[in-house]
């Protein structure tokens, strides 16, 4: 049967076709009667695995609460004494084995590396390494003969060469406040002084009257190599309260000049001075306080067993007593010495200091162009003097 509904249902449409619905199903069920189905009651709902895993869980689950938990066995262990707190603070810990590692020394510093952006000092630093290896062999040709007073000198002794030096320092210093535009001397007059005294002293005999006069001469000597303006004869013969006349000091310069067979020049100790400190980074205390041994270095025949870069090199060891690194790889590089020969070196020139009564190069540095270096400097306070052994 075919149902005709209406374009828009209202509420009398849907309570009508509610009412045939119910008429028709009703008419449908009395046409067709009811059918008995047989229920088998053996028939079990659910399988026999799920209906075991269920009563195994649920009888478990009750067992579980009602059964007692067993406590496990214990397992026997061997028994170990734990330390007391005593014993384990008295205990010393055991040093790890030191992993050994490659040693690194420290490189060698490249001293000429700023100045070879200098324009002045770029043909030096070219020729740094073959000048001073040519004063390196000149100090030894050009050397006094350290023994010439036990061999040809018996008129004159090692006290009297030492106060005429302190002398000549004494003279040196009054002049060379100015500087050498100004009519000072240069440090280097000085120490040109001493090695022009000492090698013709090697040479020649002279009486105890000439010795003044030979040391004044070489200062002259010296002068007029290393300074613009040299003292006049008359200054000269001034300082010796007249005792020579000025024709003797030009005697007296032919014959000095013909016994070293002109040759003046001769690298000195302070020469290599410089370029120690160079090396040594030195500020200026440290170059006031090397200034200062080295021109001690000057009182003593003694020391002349020692060529002047090993002096200089002694001066360094010196000044540099107090730094925690006295000698490295690149002070033993530029110097040539290892500090085991600079360190005996330099005790000889300590205990040298510490036995003058002269006067001249201790004023000379108590002076504050000088940092007064003479009068704060300790030798008590050098290590490697106290000491017995190595430093």
């Amino acid at each position: 049967m075919t149902i005709t509904l209406p374009r828009q249902p209202n509420a009398s449409t849907a309570g009508y076709l509610a009412k045939k619905t119910t008429t028709t199903l009703s008419t449908a069920n009395s046409r067709v009667p009811f059918q008995e189905v047989a229920i088998n009651r053996n028939r079990k709902l659910f399988s026999p695995s799920l209906e075991q895993g269920n009563k195994k869980r649920f009888k478990s689950s009750r067992s579980d609460l009602s059964v007692k938990p067993q406590a496990r066995p214990l397992q026997s262990r061997p028994f170990q004494a734990k330390p007391s707190s005593r014993s384990h603070l008295s205990a010393k810990p055991q040093a790890r084995p030191l992993q050994s590692r490659p040693f690194r020394a420290k490189p060698i510093a490249d001293i000429d590396k700023d100045d070879q952006t200098d324009p002045l000092g770029l043909a030096a630093t070219v020729y740094a390494k073959e000048i001073f290896q040519n004063l390196r062999e000149r100090e030894v040709t050009l050397a006094p003969n350290p023994n010439y007073l036990s061999s040809g000198q018996p008129k004159i002794c090692a006290e009297m060469l030492s106060i005429l030096i302190d002398w000549l320092i004494s003279v040196h210093e009054r002049k060379s406040n100015k500087s050498g535009l100004e009519g000072g001397y240069s440090p280097e007059t000085i120490y040109l002084t001493s090695n022009i005294l000492h090698r013709f002293l090697s040479s020649v005999d002279i009486e105890r009257e000439e010795l003044q006069l030979v040391g004044v001469t070489a200062f002259f000597i010296a002068s007029k190599y290393e300074d613009i303006y040299p003292p006049s004869l008359k200054e000269l013969c001034c300082l010796c309260d007249d005792f020579y006349t000025e024709q003797q000091l030009l005697d007296m310069e032919v014959v000095i000049l013909k016994t070293l067979e002109y040759r003046v020049s001769a690298p000195t100790s302070l020469n290599f001075l410089e370029r120690f400190l160079k090396a040594s980074k030195a500020d200026s205390e440290m170059k006031s306080v090397a200034c200062y041994m080295l021109d001690g270095t000057l009182l003593s025949y003694e020391l002349l067993q020692y060529r002047p870069s090993e002096l200089a090199a002694a001066a360094v060891f010196i000044a540099r007593s107090n730094n925690t690194s006295t000698w490295n790889r690149t002070m033993e590089f530029y110097t040539g010495f290892n500090k085991s020969k600079v360190q005996s070196v330099a005790k000889t020139v300590v205990k040298m200091f510490r036995g003058t009564p002269l006067r001249a190069v201790h004023n000379k540095y108590a002076r504050s162009r000088h940092g007064k270096v003479s009068l704060s400097f300790d030798f008590d306070s050098l290590c490697f003097v106290n000491s017995g052994g190595d430093w």
